[in-house]
């Protein structure tokens, strides 16, 4: 998690020795520290993981602050059982489980995806390709939607995932001065990402070749509440005003392709995780795109809310970021933030 410092207040002298320290934490967890977690079995990660995440959310009170924020914001028509200070230490170690399958990516095997990573609906995915005309994966950030390349990948399901690649211009490093530690890494994660068993599509690049591998009947995978896309479409959401790409849409509207909602959550306990592919979403294909992105974007909204409801905490660090990375820009997620600074994790 990076820490940020208004360089206005600090001296330039003790500015490059909190630059420096973090360059010695990142390299520390980059390094010595990945190479132990790629020399982990899957359950042993999954362990470390869940330690590392409640250290963070006992040492950091921005991150506690910020997520029991944006949780009570979520549920205010529906208080969860638990309460939100526990929502919030599962969703922490949410967000370390995501580090170390970044981690993970290369040394991944079919069967660790085979005994791990168990489809479920797998019927609605082989049923929507016979009909000829692509398959949309409708991925959201709930849970560990990455994950659905390595759970299809290896099962010899050819997948294209429209996505951001790791760069050191993507807008969460505007205004940084990167060290030449931190580019390493950025790029060191972008190879990592493209060592999962699918092809990527740059969003930043544009979406035509969605189209074409939705022509010739290949499957596609988007994340449907992603931060990348330009005219937001508002839609309530949780109860509260946000804002989602009408990219997906656009993209089934034009092809005709089947959109089948998919989540992958994270264990809570144990080791398994479930890839869960839904039914087609019912969609008025042949309508007005106005139509079309109305009624797509209900079914979708609805799916994600059922989810959200049942498995709060795997939200937890979607909330967290989209709420430091995208408020005050155009993307911002909620339109309700509140105004004033963002606490440091």
């Amino acid at each position: 998690m990076e820490m940020m410092t208004d360089s206005r207040l600090v001296p330039a002298g003790s500015l490059a020795l909190v630059e420096l320290a973090r360059d010695c934490r990142r390299w520390c967890y980059w390094y010595p520290w990945r190479r132990l977690v790629q020399a982990l079995p899957h359950p042993a990660r999954l362990a470390a993981a869940r330690v590392l995440g409640s250290l963070f959310y006992w040492s950091s009170p921005g991150w506690r602050t910020l997520t029991i924020s944006e949780l009570a914001a979520s549920f205010q028509h529906c208080p969860p059982p638990q309460a939100f200070s526990r929502l919030s230490q599962w969703g922490a170690r949410q967000f370390y489980q995501y580090q170390l399958e970044v981690f993970a990516y290369p040394c991944l095997k079919p069967r660790e995806m085979e005994k791990y990573f168990p489809l479920e609906g797998q019927r609605h995915l082989e049923h929507a390709q016979r009909q000829g005309r692509g398959v949309l994966i409708l991925l959201s950030h709930l849970g560990a939607n990455q994950m659905i390349m390595p759970a299809l990948g290896y099962r010899g399901y050819h997948l294209h995932q429209i996505s951001r690649p790791a760069r050191a211009d993507n807008d969460e490093y505007a205004g940084r001065r990167l060290s030449p530690c931190f580019l390493k890494i950025i790029n060191l994660q972008r190879s990592y990402e493209e060592s999962l068993p699918a092809q990527h599509i740059d969003v930043t690049r544009g979406l035509l070749p969605a189209f074409r591998k939705l022509k010739a009947n290949g499957m596609v995978a988007v994340a449907g509440d992603g931060r990348y896309g330009s005219d937001w479409t508002p839609h309530p959401f949780l109860g509260r005003p946000a804002t989602f790409s009408p990219g997906p849409w656009l993209i089934a509207h034009r092809t005709g392709a089947p959109v089948l909602p998919t989540f992958v959550l994270r264990p809570i306990r144990g080791n398994m995780y479930r890839v869960i592919i839904g039914a087609p979403l019912p969609l008025p294909y042949g309508a007005a795109i106005e139509e079309f992105l109305a009624v797509g974007l209900e079914a979708y909204i609805g799916r994600l809310e059922e989810y959200f409801y049942r498995y709060p905490w795997q939200y937890v660090p979607f909330l967290y970021l989209a709420r430091r990375y995208t408020q005050g820009r155009d993307n911002q997620f909620f339109l309700d933030y509140p105004s004033g600074d963002i606490l440091d994790p």
